[in-house]
């Protein structure tokens, strides 16, 4: 089991369903946790649907 860290900064951007799904792939990760320091709002359900993700949890950002 193969487990991976990544502060994405910019987790609002259009390519990160593809990134996220690339860097899976290839790495074979198996839990994946994304930060953004500045994100105050989940990441939207399709974006997470486009990454191949059907089980997550969201904490928001408090501070930096």
């Amino acid at each position: 089991m193969d487990c991976a860290f990544w502060n994405v900064r910019g987790s609002s951007r259009n390519t990160l369903a593809e990134e996220v799904r690339f860097l899976c792939a290839t790495k074979n990760i198996s839990i994946l946790s994304l930060c953004d320091t500045k994100a105050s709002t989940p990441p939207s359900a399709s974006m997470l649907a486009r990454g191949g993700f059907n089980k997550f949890d969201f904490v928001p950002s408090i501070g930096r």
